[in-house]
């Protein structure tokens, strides 16, 4: 793993690239959730940020980055993105909130990687390396993006496994 995310700790400029893109409380980030019920409903309006936040960990499911169990804040920079993604159906009570970032977030444009990792000069010493990695980061932007699908069983154990490091 060190070998693939070596563009992330070699001495490169990844701010001047667009790999990191720094959040802070000026950039809005949206939530949403499907309530049960109008009991639940009225439950995320009175208190949005329990009830929308990271969901706690005895509810939270597989997703695309952390397994069973682990809570973790998914955010959107749009909120009909984060409403896709919960994959409400007609009749469901879809309830979304806009956060902001308590203090400056730095996170990892992953769609960005794979040009960071090219090498143009084929006698460079780590081409190889570097290749690797383009094609690496280039399948996993693809995994990450596809829906699973519901026959799968762990679908999402190798993203998970890349975020876990």
């Amino acid at each position: 793993m060190d070998d693939l995310f070596h563009i992330l700790t070699d001495d490169l400029d990844l701010e001047s690239k667009n790999v990191i893109k720094v959040i802070d409380y000026q950039i809005p980030l949206y939530r949403a959730r499907i309530a049960s019920s109008i009991n639940a409903l009225k439950k995320m309006q009175a208190e949005p940020c329990s009830e929308l936040g990271p969901t706690p960990p005895q509810l939270a499911s597989d997703q695309r980055m952390s397994p069973s169990g682990i809570s973790v804040f998914y955010g959107a920079f749009n909120r009909s993105t984060c409403i896709s993604e919960i994959r409400p159906i007609v009749g469901d009570l879809a309830v979304s909130a806009e956060f902001r970032a308590l203090s400056k977030l730095n996170l990892i444009d992953l769609n960005k990687l794979p040009d960071c990792s090219a090498v143009d000069d084929i006698y460079h010493d780590d081409v190889l390396r570097h290749s690797h990695a383009r094609s690496f980061f280039k399948e996993l932007v693809f995994s990450m993006s596809r829906p699973a699908r519901r026959a799968e069983s762990n679908p999402y154990l190798s993203t998970q496994f890349i975020f876990e490091y």
